[in-house]
């Protein structure tokens, strides 16, 4: 997927407010090298409110995607549904960690990275069926219990270590 689609040109952006949409598959995340993701369909819809030097981003984003468990490896579809926001100021300061800088002279700006990182941000650490109301794969789990508990006899001898602390 081309970010071209996500550069911002401040130039054509009206005061006051303004509206974008974007529509984010799993060929957006591969331009990042994000290979978590198998499938998604996902739904950015952009306001800003544009005052003289800064821009207010409003993000609502809502979409599925479809990525696999960490239990059982099957897919796991996930629901995303959230909201963040984004200042930009236009200044020559330097950046912060909660106001993003954009020096007077540059009059684009590119949201593609902001998307990804609210997006694979909002992903749980641990991704599992839990998530999404459903149960593992039973048979899948019972063959990764039953080769977790083969255990090799080289370290069987490490049990009788007895570490006081």
């Amino acid at each position: 997927m081309n970010t071209d689609n996500f550069i911002i040109k401040i130039n054509d952006l009206k005061i006051l407010k303004n509206e974008l949409n974007f529509k984010i598959n799993e060929e957006f995340f591969n331009t990042f090298n994000y290979k978590d993701i198998d499938e998604c369909d996902i739904n950015v819809k952009m306001s800003s409110i544009f005052e003289l030097n800064k821009f207010n981003l409003s993000f609502n984003i809502k979409g599925n995607l479809k990525t696999p468990c960490d239990s059982c490896g099957e897919d796991l579809v996930l629901k995303l549904e959230f909201t963040d926001k984004r200042l930009i100021v236009i200044s020559d300061e330097k950046q912060s960690n909660e106001i993003i800088f954009l020096p007077f002279h540059e009059n684009v700006i590119d949201i593609s990275h902001m998307i990804y990182e609210m997006i694979v941000l909002f992903i749980p650490i641990k991704r599992s069926h839990i998530l999404d109301g459903n149960d593992c794969n039973k048979e899948i789990l019972n063959q990764i219990n039953k080769k977790n508990k083969l255990i090799d006899d080289r370290w069987s001898s490490l049990k009788k270590v007895n570490i006081k602390i």
